[in-house]
């Protein structure tokens, strides 16, 4: 889309990865498959259509708020004071505004922004019309089923994708080559149990390095809409290395060694599967640098962090405690 052109040249990268290298083929012997999709098409990532995404300003004494460190123009963007009263500004799916009657309904003064779906329907890349230099990915409640399950975010997501962004915040000797797509503000109206938001801005390399982007693992080897040769393919035959070898040495050896330190020395186990997970790409070429996303897929062991001496968030457990079962 020519709006797209707007954004940094890394996040347009990253998007085409995103929707032009996604495949929804999958064994529906074992998943129900994601191809089952309620929404309108034009709000599908196949769409790649950009639309409205409205947000409400809201008095922040209505919302459940959970913040980590933001940057500046996403705290400017999404909180102020007006009339004496502290506002929050909550983004709204088009297909879920009929879960919000009285926010929609309710005379609040709205922002408008631009979204695309990623390939996570809920999950998407928007931008500020006029701060197109600072785009983000947000997580909305969509009450549409894919694959048979709603996807709304949660009451608990929003809290505990917060949670895990700040113990990161406070941890020291992660992986140097393991980039996290922090969570930075989780919402939810007061008293419902789902229907929350969650904000993740992009890590500043890929905002303003144009030789950097992300490529979900998907993205290497799916090839519905791509090239057949696929990007995986493409990188073994330019590097004239033997296949195995760079399987091993360029992808699995160092994601594993990532696997290990976080396991092993951090308490934290990863949900690692192949939208979660993408690469560092700097001019077309795997770094070693591994990006992570979606902090909900996140298990920490407390115990074990506290025995170890390392950090763990006052409170961590009321304040991000997922349910079980």
């Amino acid at each position: 889309p020519s709006e797209i052109r707007k954004l940094p040249i890394g996040v347009q990268r990253w998007y085409v990865l995103e929707t032009d290298y996604l495949s929804r083929k999958v064994n529906t012997d074992l998943i129900d498959s994601p191809e089952q999709n309620s929404q309108l098409a034009i709000y599908a990532p196949e769409a790649k259509t950009p639309f409205d995404l409205i947000g409400y300003w809201i008095p922040s004494s209505d919302l459940n708020i959970y913040k980590a460190q933001l940057p500046d123009e996403l705290g400017r963007q999404f909180f102020r004071v007006r009339n004496g009263i502290r506002e929050t500004l909550f983004l709204v799916h088009p297909e879920s505004v009929d879960a919000y009657p009285k926010i929609v309904n309710g005379g609040f003064d709205t922002e408008t922004y631009r979204a695309l779906a990623t390939a996570s329907s809920r999950s998407l890349l928007v931008w500020k019309p006029g701060s197109e230099s600072t785009p983000f990915v947000a997580k909305v409640s969509l009450y549409k089923e894919i694959g048979h399950v709603v996807r709304s975010v949660l009451a608990t997501e929003t809290s505990y994708g917060v949670s895990v962004t700040r113990l990161l915040h406070g941890s020291k000797s992660l992986p140097k080559n393991a980039v996290f797509m922090q969570e930075v503000l989780g919402v939810i109206p007061t008293g419902m149990n789902d229907g929350g938001m969650l904000l993740r801005p992009f890590p500043t390399e890929i905002l303003t390095n144009e030789r950097i982007t992300y490529a979900p693992l998907f993205s290497l080897y799916a090839n519905e809409t791509a090239p057949p040769a696929g990007l995986l393919l493409e990188m073994i035959r330019e590097s004239g290395v033997d296949p195995r070898v760079f399987l091993r040495e360029k992808i699995i050896r160092p994601f594993i060694e990532i696997w290990r330190k976080l396991a092993v020395e951090q308490g934290i186990s990863i949900e690692p599967h192949a939208q979660n997970v993408l690469v560092e790409l700097k001019d077309g070429k795997l770094t070693g640098r591994f990006v992570f996303r979606d902090n909900g897929g996140y298990n920490i062991d407390e115990n074990y962090r506290r025995q170890a001496g390392l950090y763990v968030p006052p409170h961590f457990k009321e304040f991000g405690h997922l349910p079980t079962g």
